[in-house]
């Protein structure tokens, strides 16, 4: 599932976004104006473009008070600010119970107020995924916010990444670890 909007995407506390791959960006205005060639043909470059994460981006801003839930990966990518509200949670999980991968980007500050959840965890013996969180400007996790790529199980703990150019604050949870024997 992919969902462009070089203005910006909201998704709000009853919104859901659920697929087997979810992808929010926010592209350029250009780059959106030239999606459809003039006979009315996808532009098969910028499918390569936005499947490949290398769309040129507008200053637009991703805010998720919802859910975006995928059984493979999730994006978010924005050239504004991407924050994730106390009701936001973001989830990738494989069918067979290993945790997902989850990137987010901003061309600004990610934020992730207190009670917001970034979750690629693995149950099990499987294994927990990979989150990757990285801002131009600041990044910022609130008091009990979590970013988890654990293993619930006996499964290997996975990766998280949280980093900023300009700041990086942590008040709430980075979790990479196995409850188990992993």
């Amino acid at each position: 599932l992919y969902f462009a909007n070089p203005n910006g995407v909201i998704v709000g506390p009853g919104g859901t976004m659920r697929a087997g791959s979810v992808s929010v960006s926010t592209p350029s205005q250009g780059f959106v104006d030239g999606f459809f060639t003039p006979d009315g043909r996808v532009s098969a470059g910028h499918v390569g473009q936005m499947i490949d994460g290398t769309a040129p981006l507008s200053r637009g801003s991703i805010d998720v008070q919802g859910t975006i839930a995928a059984t493979s990966r999730v994006v978010l990518r924005a050239g504004g600010d991407v924050t994730l509200g106390p009701t936001a949670r973001v989830a990738a999980r494989r069918p067979d119970g290993g945790g997902g991968r989850i990137d987010i980007t901003a061309g600004r500050d990610i934020t992730l107020a207190p009670g917001a959840a970034v979750l690629a965890t693995g149950e099990g013996a499987r294994n927990g995924g990979f989150v990757f969180v990285f801002a131009d400007g600041s990044a910022r996790l609130g008091r009990d916010a979590v970013v988890s790529a654990a293993a619930l199980g006996d499964g290997d703990g996975g990766f998280v990444e949280f980093s900023a150019v300009d700041l990086v604050e942590v008040e709430g949870i980075l979790a990479a670890h196995s409850e188990g024997t992993g």
